[in-house]
């Protein structure tokens, strides 16, 4: 059992403040509330990282090359698969279908509340 050990981190977005914590401590709360008083989003680490060795975390924005063309997605907990994988948005269809694995080949280029015009065609 050993083996199976994974480090669980948080980032935060302080959604009063505008600014990333990097160590909360979490309450089990929607919205919720560090030891600080902060009103915070957290997002979870998802136990990968990107071709720079950044840690690929919940809410983030990779790049990624698919075929013959670079997408963007965002990472996201996918519930009916029980973990971490990428969103691709697209403006004329926001069902289902648009969920894949997270690439191999992939870059963290930002996250939704500070980059979100990336994601934008």
């Amino acid at each position: 059992m050993e083996n199976l050990k994974r480090e669980i981190k948080f980032k935060a977005w302080d959604t009063e403040n505008k600014i990333w914590l990097e160590y909360i401590t979490l309450s089990l709360n929607g919205i919720m509330m560090t030891t600080d008083g902060y009103k915070i989003i957290p997002m979870q680490y998802t136990g990968v990282f990107d071709i720079h060795k950044k840690e690929v975390c919940e809410g983030d924005i990779i790049s990624h090359k698919s075929f013959s063309s670079k997408q963007r997605s965002i990472v996201r907990w996918q519930k009916d698969k029980g973990g971490f994988n990428c969103w691709i948005p697209n403006e004329n269809d926001w069902g289902t279908d648009n969920w894949i694995n997270i690439p191999y080949n992939r870059e963290v280029i930002g996250n939704i509340y500070t980059d979100s015009y990336l994601l934008k065609k």
